[in-house]
């Protein structure tokens, strides 16, 4: 993030239901970069968030995808 464009974007991947780490939401804040997050779900229940297999819902993938993609086109950058 520290060498990207200010105002890039950024999807970060987590462990639903899992309290998770806010640096990179507070890092890409600090930026001035648009922050998404995307909840996942895991198998390995013992594991932090850190340390897990996450798998990725594909439509809600999808679905901030199209987000972003409808975001820049309104504000391009």
């Amino acid at each position: 993030m520290l060498f990207m464009r200010e105002g890039s974007t950024i999807l970060e991947f987590g462990l639903n239901g899992e309290k998770y780490d806010k640096c990179y939401f507070n890092m890409a804040r600090e930026i001035n970069h648009i922050y998404y997050y995307q909840g996942c779900f895991s198998p390995d229940k013992l594991k932090t968030y850190t340390e897990s297999n996450l798998y990725v819902d594909i439509l809600e993938l999808e679905a901030v995808l199209s987000e972003i993609l409808i975001s820049n086109q309104v504000n391009p950058r």
